[in-house]
């Protein structure tokens, strides 16, 4: 299921990514380039909040089943 979620995330940035390309034929290169500029941010930002949800989920999954089984094994 994760894996299949992040193909399809992965595939989206590159559309985005191929908008700017096809703006700057019609507009400047400075526009285009802040453009382009903005949305690799925000794709950064939203990778490393996907990612920090994954770690975070992994972790406290981790640390439930530790407390669950020392909890039974008491």
């Amino acid at each position: 299921m994760e894996h299949e979620q992040f193909s399809m995330w992965e595939a989206t940035p590159n559309k985005s990514n191929l908008e700017p390309i096809d703006n700057s034929q019609h507009s400047h290169n400075c526009d285009s380039s802040a453009h382009t500029s903005l949305s690799r941010s925000s794709n950064w930002y939203a990778a490393s909040f996907i990612y920090g949800l994954l770690l975070g989920g992994l972790v406290a999954g981790v640390a439930f089943a530790v407390i669950l089984t020392l909890y039974i094994m008491s």
